[in-house]
């Protein structure tokens, strides 16, 4: 109903009005409340709320709802953001408008994204509203006032065009019936899928069940008929055992009487040589008091002592089991430490020579060749036990710590079918911690410790990394291991060291353009002499043996499916000569 026809109808009212002039009052004011209730009802303004908009920092938004609020009344982003928090909402769906727009008591919903090219800007706006369609609004801009420009005279269409016609929530109410109903159907379908496979599985349990109930009787059994076979054989074993005890007792018996005897015909030697003693020393007493004269002590002491001993060896030969605490106790002599077996310190360096090869098992027409390189090296070592300087007995006396370094240098290999020779960087290196036992001049001490080898070639003067053959390798373990050190002389010793590491990583060997992935197993060997050439230096001789095996699992796409390679071994074998400081 237009504008005009209300002013008629409002005239007609208060024509009509005329005709009662019992009311006056009454109709004037009911009059009045037409003529500001009637504009506001027919000019009713759309609820509108406007959702935070994707990667947008708030501005695009604020200048979408001051678009808004001029044609309809607003509902903020950070409000609309508080309700999808309280709702748990994330993303706006068909359904989770319907509901935010309930929560919210609005009309219509605008929600969409921004998306940024250098200054430009563009807006993808939709209008979510009870009708069927959603409008959408797609602008482009690159100032403030470009965009709301462009905004002004079309939020106004697309938010009529969002509440135009009717049904779209009851769509969306069959759309969500129809969703729930294909929903229950995959859940019924899924209920039938898992009630089979449960039958199936209950009847697998079962057959296993008897299966193992069949294993189980025949363990029984088995074990039944082991234990009656150990049953004779332990009756067997007592009834033998028992006439041996009864052997043993007769003859032990026979010892005691004659230890008995011995004992008692010791005893009495014992005391008849003690009366002896005492007669001839008071006969001696006496006939110094007749003659009045002393003896000189020191005389008397010399001749009791020589007495004394003449009598232990009397009962020594009569009596063989005299115990030794009737006899003078000497004094053990004190053990020391050994200086090569026992230090708190150690530390050397000095040369090395080693050959590394890397060999492999392989069946393919086009086999890796194999790899042998010899080079000097230089070696440090240190051992230390930081509580062992004053004694090895405490037991904090056993921790200590251990390192080890070698690098060789002028190492290189020649590339096939050119004239470089490629650089190789080579080196090994151990940082770890022990505990060590000492038994006698000997010591043995456990641990495990950080262990590095590599053997990496530089192929930078090459065309292409291809032309060398080989793959580089970058050890990295984990190796537990021993070390036993023998005392052979006070001034020579004989070790052994074996690590076994556990290789956490190889290098680019295992890589998948390489050979791939692979099972390793290795260990890593030392042992040698040392030798005391002066006070606290010594000379140690060491060889050196480091094997690492290579099982390849030819991963899909790797040289060792395209080469047929099976395995590989990395070897080094070595020998060094250094000198050493112990304290």
């Amino acid at each position: 109903m237009g504008v005009q026809s209300m002013s008629g109808s409002i005239n007609q009212l208060q024509a009509e009005c005329t005709w009662h002039p019992r009311y006056p009052l009454r109709v004037k004011w009911s009059l009045l409340v037409l003529l500001v209730a009637i504009p506001r009802l027919a000019l009713a303004e759309p609820k509108v709320a406007v959702a935070p908009l994707d990667d947008d920092d708030g501005k695009i938004a604020e200048m979408v709802g001051d678009a808004v609020s001029e044609r309809a009344k607003l509902t903020k982003p950070a409000r609309v953001e508080g309700a999808m928090r309280s709702m748990g909402m994330s993303k706006l769906s068909s359904k989770s408008l319907k509901k935010l727009r309930a929560k919210l008591d609005v009309d219509v919903v605008i929600f969409g994204s921004v998306e940024r090219d250098g200054s430009t800007k563009r807006v993808s706006l939709t209008f979510a509203g009870t009708g069927k369609t959603k409008p959408k609004l797609e602008l482009e801009a690159s100032t403030p006032k470009e965009f709301r420009k462009e905004l002004a005279g079309k939020v106004a269409k697309r938010i009529a065009a969002a509440m135009e016609g009717e049904g779209g929530d009851d769509e969306e109410d069959e759309e969500d019936t129809k969703e729930a109903e294909r929903k229950a159907r995959e859940e019924e379908r899924k209920k039938k899928e898992e009630e089979e496979e449960r039958k199936a599985r209950e009847e697998e349990r079962k057959k296993k069940e008897e299966e193992e109930e069949r294993k189980r009787e025949e363990e029984t059994r088995r074990k039944k008929r082991d234990d009656d076979e150990r049953r004779t054989k332990r009756d067997d074993d007592e009834e033998r055992g028992d006439r041996k005890r009864r052997r043993d007792d007769d003859e032990e018996r026979g010892d005691r009487k004659r230890r008995d005897d011995d004992e008692e015909r010791g005893d009495r030697k014992r005391r008849d040589d003690d009366e002896e003693r005492g007669d001839r020393k008071r006969r001696d007493e006496d006939e110094d008091d007749r003659r009045g004269k002393k003896r000189d002590k020191r005389v008397a002491a010399d001749e009791d002592e020589e007495d004394s001993g003449r009598a232990r060896k009397r009962l020594g030969d009569e009596d063989e089991d005299e115990s030794d605490e009737e006899r003078p106790r000497r004094k053990r002599k004190k053990q020391r430490r050994h200086a090569l077996t026992q230090t708190a310190l150690w530390l050397d360096g000095g040369g090395a020579f080693a050959r590394r090869t890397l060999t492999w098992n392989a069946t393919g027409m086009v086999q890796p060749p194999p790899v042998g390189t010899v080079a000097p090296a230089v070696q440090i070592e240190g051992e230390l036990y930081p509580a062992a300087f004053s004694s090895v007995k405490p037991t904090v006396a056993g921790f200590g710590v251990a390192a080890g370094y070698t690098r060789s240098f002028a190492l290189g290999i020649a590339v096939p079918g050119t004239q470089i020779v490629a650089p190789i960087l080579s080196g090994h290196f151990t940082l770890g911690a022990r505990y060590r036992f000492v038994f006698g001049q000997h010591s043995l001490a456990i641990g495990a410790s950080y262990w590095k080898r590599y053997y990496m070639a530089d192929r930078s003067k090459l065309m292409t990394k291809d032309q060398l053959d080989m793959p580089d390798v970058d050890y990295s373990a984990v190796a537990p291991g021993i070390v036993a050190r023998i005392a052979a002389t006070p001034k020579i010793a004989a070790f052994g060291t074996l690590d076994v590491p556990l290789v956490l990583y190889s290098g680019p060997i295992q890589l998948p353009a390489s050979y791939g992935s692979a099972k390793i197993i290795a260990f890593d060997f030392h042992g040698g002499a040392q030798i005391i050439v002066a006070d606290h230096i010594a000379l140690e001789i060491t060889a050196e043996l480091t094997n690492i095996g290579f099982a390849f699992t030819k991963q899909a796409g790797s040289k060792a499916s395209t080469r047929e390679v099976t395995s590989a071994t990395d070897r080094s074998i070595g020998l060094s000569a250094t000198v050493g400081y112990a304290y």
